[in-house]
């Protein structure tokens, strides 16, 4: 099976979104050995992906869909996230953007 980019990024954003969360839990734990191995681990897999978004970019393509779906309220936040999310893959925090929306619709 051959992956596709969409495919690989997919993965590496999976497995950024884990040492994330394993920071946060070694932090909580005190645990300054691992996080700092994951840390590490995060600039590593950070190197492969896209250049992030700036907040005026990222607020000019969330407009744009909102316009294009149609979207009035927060009732219409998923079809708002599947138009978003081809636009955006690789290129923004898919969490921030959910909150972005999310009040934006509110």
């Amino acid at each position: 099976m051959t992956l596709t980019d969409d495919m690989v990024l997919a993965i590496i954003e999976k497995m950024l979104k884990q040492r994330k969360d394993s920071i946060e839990q070694y932090t909580t734990g005190n645990r300054a050995d691992l996080v700092a191995k994951e840390e590490f681990e995060v600039s590593v897999l950070s190197g492969y992906m896209p250049a992030q978004l700036s907040e005026s970019e990222l607020t000019a393509i969330i407009e744009a869909v909102i316009q294009e779906t149609g979207a009035a309220s927060a009732k219409d936040m998923g079809k708002v996230m599947n138009a978003l999310r081809p636009k955006v893959a690789g290129r923004a925090d898919m969490g921030k953007l959910s909150a972005t929306i999310k009040s934006r619709l509110s």
